[in-house]
C-alpha cells in the first residue's frame, strides 16, 4: 500500500507541476512578449529561453512551498520572479494571495494594486482586492480605491458595480442609488441595474420607487417571474394583500416558484385571518404529490403548530402530520416531525416509540431521551438500559445518558453496576451543579448497598457543589427519612422538592416515610397506596405491607409482601411479623 500512495502522490504532484507550467509558458508566450524577442539573435533567444526556464521554475516551486503553506519560502520564490520580470500581473497575484493568508492586508493591497495597474481587465484581481477589504474590515477604502480604478477604466462597468453594493453594505443607500444612476445615465438602463436599484429602494422603505423599478424589470423581462415573485412580496410588506394575492396566483402554476408561493399565500392568508382559506391552502400543500416535503414540513409548523388551540387548523394536526407521513415514509425529518407530535399527545405518546426507533438511522439527543422516557413509562427498564448504552455509545459525553441509566439499574435493584457506571461517568463532570447531581445519585446507590458511611461522605461533597440541585434534595431527604433522623430538615428538602416537581411519585414514597416515622400510620398507608396504584415497586409494597400489619390488616398485609416478592424483596414473612411485633 505505501508505494502505491507514494506514487499516486507523485503522480498527482506531476499533474500540478505541468499544468502550472503550462500555464505559465502561455502567460509568458504572449504576443506582446514575442513582438520584444523578434529581433533578437539567435544567442540573445537562446538565452531569453533560459531565463523563461528559469522563471517557469521558480513559478512552480513557489506555488508547492504556499500549497504547502510554507509562505516564506514561497514569497522568496515569486519575488526571485519579480526580478526577472517585474511586470507580471501572475506573480503579484501570488504574493498578494499569501499576504492574505499571513492577514499582512497592507503588503496584500499593495501588490494586488500593482498587478491591476499592468491587468485592469481581469475580473480575478478585483475579487481578491474584494477579499482584502473584506478581511481587512476597510469597506470606506475599498470604495475610495475603486473609485480612482473606474477612472482609470470607465468601460469596466463591473468595478462600478461594485462600488454601488460596497456603498449598500454599508447603508449609504444614496450614493449607492447615485452609483447606478451614473451608469445608466452613461450606458443607459440594463437589467441589473433595474434589479439592484429596486433591491436599494426597498432596503430604504421607499417602496413605491421599488415598485417603479420591479414593474419594469417585469415588462422588459417577461420570462423571470422571480421578479413577479419578489413584486408580490412588497405588496404583502405595505398590506396591500390583493395585489399580492393577484401576483402570486399569477405563478402558482409554475413548478419553479409552486413551494414559495404556497408557502406566502398561507402566510397572507394567516396575517388576514381567513381561517377557511388557510386550511385550504395548508391542505393543497400537505396533500400535493408535486410539493417538495420541506415545504410542507414548514407549512406544519409554521402555521398548524401554531394554530390557536381548538381552531380548526390545531385539531387537523395529527391527520395532516399523519398525511406528510403517509405520503414521504422515507423522510427522517418528517418520521420524527410524526413522533414528536405523537410523543406531546398524551392519548397518542406510546405510538412515537416506534417511530422514534425507526429514526435512529440518523439519532440524535433529543430523540434518545424521549426513548428512554418512554420504555421507563412502559416499565421496561432493561429496554431503558439498553437505549442509555447505545446512546452513550453515540453521545459519550452526554452525562445525563449515564444518570438516567444508573437509575434505571437502581430499579432493577442492580446498585453495583449503577454504582460503576456513574464513578465512570465522574470524570467527564466539571460543572459543579451537574456534579453535585451525579455524586447524590451515587450517594444514594451506595446507601441502598448498606454502605452509609461513603453515602455520608458522599452527601458531604455534593453539598459542597451545589446544595440547590433536586437530587441532592431528595436523595437526603429520603435517607434521613430512612434512618429516622433530623426529621425537620428531611421535610424541608422534600417540600422543596414537592413544589419544584408535584408530580414525583418518589416524593410521595419519602413523604409516606416521614408520616411512619411521625406515627401517622394510617395517613402512610393512604399515601403509599396512591404511589403504589401509579409505580409499585418492591419497596413501596414491603412497606405496605409493614404498615398494614402494624395496623392490624394482617390479611392484606400478606397480600402486600407477597406482591413484593413479585417485585423481587427478599421477605420472611414470618420473621418479619415476629420483628414487627416487638416494635
Amino acid at each position: 500500500m505505501k508505494p502505491h500512495l507514494r506514487e499516486t502522490n507523485h503522480a498527482a504532484w506531476s499533474i500540478i507541476i505541468i499544468v502550472i507550467t503550462c500555464a505559465i509558458s502561455v502567460i509568458i508566450s504572449h504576443p506582446a512578449f514575442a513582438q520584444k524577442t523578434k529581433s533578437l539573435s539567435k544567442k540573445d533567444s537562446i538565452a531569453l529561453d533560459i531565463q523563461k526556464n528559469k522563471f517557469n521554475e521558480l513559478f512552480v516551486q513557489g506555488n508547492l512551498h504556499k500549497n504547502r503553506l510554507e509562505y516564506e519560502e514561497a514569497l522568496a520564490r515569486f519575488y526571485d520572479c519579480l526580478r526577472m520580470q517585474n511586470s507580471s500581473s501572475a506573480v503579484l497575484y501570488e504574493i498578494a494571495q499569501i499576504y492574505v493568508s499571513m492577514q499582512n492586508y497592507t503588503e496584500a493591497e499593495k501588490h494586488i494594486l500593482k498587478a491591476i495597474e499592468i491587468s485592469p481587465k481581469n475580473n480575478d484581481l478585483y475579487t481578491l482586492l474584494t477579499q482584502i477589504y473584506t478581511a481587512w474590515n476597510k469597506p470606506e477604502k475599498h470604495i475610495q480605491t475603486l473609485e480612482l480604478i473606474a477612472k482609470k477604466n470607465p468601460d469596466n462597468l463591473e468595478i462600478s458595480y461594485t462600488i454601488a453594493e460596497l456603498y449598500f453594505s454599508t447603508e449609504n443607500i444614496k450614493n449607492a442609488l447615485s452609483t447606478l444612476q451614473k451608469i445608466e445615465n452613461k450606458y443607459g438602463t440594463n437589467e441589473t441595474i433595474l434589479r439592484n436599484k429596486a433591491r436599494y429602494y426597498a432596503s430604504e422603505g421607499n417602496y413605491t420607487k421599488a415598485i417603479q423599478e420591479l414593474t419594469t424589470l417585469i415588462s422588459r423581462y417577461p420570462q423571470k417571474t422571480e421578479y413577479v415573485l419578489i413584486l408580490a412580496n412588497i405588496y404583502s410588506v405595505i398590506k396591500d394583500y390583493e395585489s399580492a394575492h393577484r401576483l402570486y396566483n399569477s405563478i402558482i402554476h409554475l413548478q419553479s416558484h409552486a413551494n414559495e408561493v404556497y408557502l406566502y399565500k398561507a402566510e397572507l392568508f394567516s396575517i388576514q385571518n381567513q381561517q377557511d382559506s388557510l386550511t385550504h391552502t395548508i391542505s393543497t400543500i400537505i396533500e400535493s404529490n408535486t410539493i417538495d416535503p420541506e415545504t410542507k414540513q414548514k407549512a406544519f409548523q409554521n402555521f398548524v403548530l401554531s394554530a390557536a388551540p381548538n381552531s380548526e387548523l390545531y385539531n387537523s394536526r395529527v391527520y395532516f402530520a399523519q398525511k406528510i407521513y403517509a405520503m414521504h415514509t422515507n423522510d427522517n425529518k418528517i418520521l420524527t416531525l410524526l413522533a414528536d407530535l405523537y410523543f406531546a399527545t398524551d392519548s397518542l405518546q406510546k405510538k412515537s416509540k416506534i417511530l422514534y426507533y425507526k429514526t435512529l438511522s440518523k439519532p440524535s439527543i433529543d430523540v434518545f431521551t424521549k426513548l428512554i422516557q418512554l420504555e421507563e413509562l412502559d416499565r421496561n427498564w432493561d429496554s431503558a438500559i439498553f437505549v442509555g448504552q447505545t446512546a452513550i455509545e453515540v453521545f459519550p459525553l452526554h452525562t445525563p445518558f449515564y444518570i438516567t441509566m444508573a437509575n434505571n439499574y437502581m430499579k432493577l435493584s442492580a446498585y453495583n453496576e449503577a454504582i460503576t457506571l456513574l464513578e465512570s461517568s465522574s470524570g467527564l463532570v466539571f460543572q459543579k451543579k451537574i456534579k453535585s447531581q451525579l455524586i447524590s445519585i451515587l450517594a444514594y446507590a451506595y446507601f441502598k448497598i448498606n454502605n452509609t458511611a461513603h453515602a455520608e461522605k458522599l452527601f458531604t461533597l455534593a453539598h459542597s457543589l451545589d446544595s440547590s440541585v433536586y437530587e441532592y434534595r431528595q436523595k437526603r431527604a429520603y435517607i434521613l427519612a430512612k434512618q429516622n433522623k433530623e426529621e425537620y430538615y428531611a421535610t424541608q428538602l422534600l417540600e422543596s422538592c414537592t413544589q419544584e416537581n408535584p408530580n414525583d411519585i418518589e416524593n410521595m414514597f419519602i413523604s409516606s416515610l416521614l408520616l411512619y416515622n411521625k406515627g401517622m400510620i394510617s395517613e402512610a398507608i393512604q399515601t403509599l397506596q396512591t404511589v403504589i396504584q401509579k409505580s409499585p415497586n418492591a419497596e413501596n409494597l414491603e412497606l405496605l405491607g409493614d404498615l398494614l400489619y402494624l395496623k392490624g390488616d394482617t390479611q392484606h398485609a400478606i397480600q402486600a409482601w407477597n406482591r413484593a416478592k413479585e417485585f423481587g424483596a427478599s421477605i420472611d414473612i414470618q420473621g418479619k411479623q415476629l420483628f414487627l411485633q416487638k416494635q
